[in-house]
């Protein structure tokens, strides 16, 4: 074995954790929430509710198109939508027969 080999090898063993003692983790920075503050986002988010979905992806684009053309996100987009379709549905009940 050449000389280089040996020395990796040498520091390979130097430098691994023994085989019964675990590495030791890196604490992760505190989170707003471990600091009892709210992030930014949930402040500005509280009053509101989320309400998700699984789209095909023929929905996908029309979504992707519609927030371009449009330059909304997606709340913006979908608050316009249920608008329109609240809309809709209140005239159809007013001036339906039954």
């Amino acid at each position: 074995m050449d000389k280089s080999a040996a020395a990796f090898l040498e520091r390979l063993a130097t430098s691994a954790p023994a085989a019964d003692q675990a590495p030791t983790p890196k604490a992760a920075p505190a989170s707003s929430a471990v600091r009892g503050q709210p992030f930014p986002s949930q402040v500005a988010r509280a009053h509101l509710k989320h309400i998700g979905g699984y789209l095909d992806r023929a929905t996908q684009e029309r979504v992707v198109l519609l927030k371009t053309r449009l330059k909304l996100d997606n709340s913006e987009l979908l608050k316009r939508a249920i608008d329109s379709l609240w809309a809709d549905e209140e005239a159809r009940r007013v001036f339906s027969d039954g």
